[in-house]
C-alpha cells in the first residue's frame, strides 16, 4: 500500500474505533498499531541524584530544622526515583520508523534517515545519515534486552533495506 492510502486507512479506523467504543464493541487493529516496543531501565541518573540527597543530608544536617533543608533532599530523593521507575528509555519499532525517547523528548527517525544499524554483544548502535550523532541502547547502560532488540532491529533493516552490521568480540 502507498503511505496515502496507510494514513487514509488510519484515519477511517481511528474514527469507526471511536463509533465502537461508544458501542461498547471491540477496536479494529491496523498495521499501524503493530509497533514493538521495547523498554529499558535507566540507573545512572538516578543514583547521581540520590548521591546529590546524601551529600546533602551529611554536609549540611546543622541546617536540619530548616524545611528548605528537608524539601531538598526529599525533592532530589524523588526525583531521582521518579527518573528510575517513570521515565525509562525505550526503542518502539514500527514498519519503517524507530521512536527513542533522548535527553530533550522522543525523537523519531524515518528509515530513509538511517545510515546503519550496528549490533554488538552488548550494545546496538544505530547511525543517522548527515549527523555525527549515533543512538546507544545497552545492556549495562540502559538494561535493555539487547538479543530481542537485535533480532527485531535486523527484521526492520531487511524489510527497509537497511545495512546492518554485526559485530563479534
Amino acid at each position: 500500500m502507498s503511505r496515502k492510502w496507510e494514513r487514509m486507512v488510519d484515519r477511517n479506523t481511528q474514527m469507526i474505533n471511536k463509533k465502537r467504543e461508544k458501542l461498547g464493541k471491540e477496536r479494529i487493529t491496523t498495521a499501524s498499531d503493530n509497533v514493538d516496543r521495547f523498554f529499558g531501565r535507566n540507573w545512572i541518573f538516578p543514583l547521581i541524584l540520590i548521591i546529590f540527597a546524601v551529600i546533602f543530608l551529611v554536609y549540611f544536617r546543622e541546617e536540619s530544622q530548616s524545611w528548605t533543608f528537608w524539601f531538598t533532599v526529599i525533592a532530589y530523593t524523588g526525583l531521582g526515583l521518579f527518573f528510575f521507575f517513570f521515565r525509562r528509555p525505550f526503542l518502539f519499532i514500527g514498519k519503517t520508523q524507530l521512536a527513542s525517547r533522548r535527553f530533550r523528548g522522543i525523537k523519531g527517525l524515518d528509515h530513509s534517515q538511517i545510515y546503519q544499524i550496528v549490533v554488538q554483544p552488548d550494545y546496538i548502535f544505530i547511525d543517522i545519515k548527515g549527523k555525527r550523532v549515533r543512538w546507544m541502547f545497552s545492556r549495562w547502560f540502559h538494561f535493555f534486552n539487547i538479543e530481542q532488540l537485535s533480532k527485531r532491529l535486523h527484521e526492520f533493516a531487511e524489510h527497509n533495506k537497511i545495512p546492518i552490521k554485526i559485530e563479534v568480540k
